[in-house]
């Protein structure tokens, strides 16, 4: 492959880490500070221990976000995230789908799919990388 190519492919990979990491970052946040997105929403959903799972999936986020920016154990941090993202797919999707039909499920949940496409995205990236690493050692 060409210089020019690799150095391309690893800059879009890192602008999309920065990205999602951000956005991951932000959400836990929020999840702390505005309880419309923390234990309220986790109470709403029926899950056990709102006051509980809301803070630590707000961890989980933040902490795996930050990971993300920092380039730093990316698969680890990229499948804490897709845990996270179906999660969010399961508890908030799947009801609206059954209730309200495909267009609305789709509709709602479009960031939901962006992220965990750029996810996967990473991790096969990174997997890729690992396995060239390997072949040349």
């Amino acid at each position: 492959m060409n210089i020019g190519v690799k150095r391309m492919s690893y800059q879009v990979q890192i602008i999309i880490q920065i990205v999602v990491g951000f956005i991951f970052i932000q959400n836990g946040i929020f999840k702390f500070i505005v309880p419309e997105f923390g234990y309220e929403r986790f109470a709403t959903l029926g899950l056990p221990l709102p006051f509980v799972l809301a803070p630590l999936v707000g961890c989980l986020e933040i902490l795996s976000g930050g990971l993300l920016l920092y380039n730093l154990h990316i698969r680890k941090a990229i499948t804490a995230l897709l845990f996270v993202m179906f999660g969010a797919f399961f508890f908030t999707k799947i009801p609206i789908l059954m209730n309200d039909g495909i267009v609305v499920a789709l509709h709602q949940a479009r960031l939901e799919i962006v992220l965990t496409t750029l996810l996967c995205l990473l991790l096969v990236i990174k997997i890729r990388q690992i396995e060239n690493e390997e072949m040349y050692v």
